[in-house]
């Protein structure tokens, strides 16, 4: 295991070596008024680059479903137009620009949504209304469950 991880913060180290100058070539041509989205098409291998009017992609610093590493990367942008350092995940690595404030608003969910949410409480509601049914139940009746007499099933 310790020659993995020897190899993984060699690849990292040479990884940051060819990485941080083309962070600083990005941040240059930023201050320069190149936009993100030209550098974009210019430098990433990433397929939806092309995509018309791909914005990126939403991001809270409560997501769960990003990697740590890229919610961190992404959370420490205080304005717009901030770029990231590499943030290197599995998937690759990465620069990160944080390019506009989007007020979401109250969130109004579909009638399909909506029948889903419905659906999911009531089985959640009866699922606890079940539970203090036994529990009062087992109190009424005094169950008392002696594990000293669980038999183990045959092997199958």
């Amino acid at each position: 295991m310790r020659k993995a991880e020897e190899d993984l913060d060699a690849c990292k180290t040479a990884a940051e070596a060819e990485y941080l100058p083309f962070r600083a070539l990005v941040g240059n041509a930023m201050a320069e008024g190149e936009t993100f989205d030209a550098l974009i098409e210019r430098y990433s291998v990433y397929a939806e680059k092309n995509t018309e009017g791909f914005k990126g992609y939403p991001f809270h610093p409560g997501s769960g479903n990003w990697d740590e590493r890229m919610r961190d990367a992404a959370a420490a942008l205080g304005a717009e137009g901030d770029l990231s350092a590499p943030v290197y995940v599995n998937g690759g690595i990465y620069l990160i620009c944080r390019m506009e404030d989007v007020v979401c608003g109250e969130y109004q969910p579909d009638a399909e949504t909506l029948e889903e949410l419905k659906e999911n409480l009531l089985l959640q509601k009866q699922a606890e209304q079940l539970d203090e049914l036994i529990a009062g139940w087992k109190q009424d009746v005094n169950v008392v469950i002696d594990i000293s007499e669980l038999k183990m099933p045959a092997a199958y």
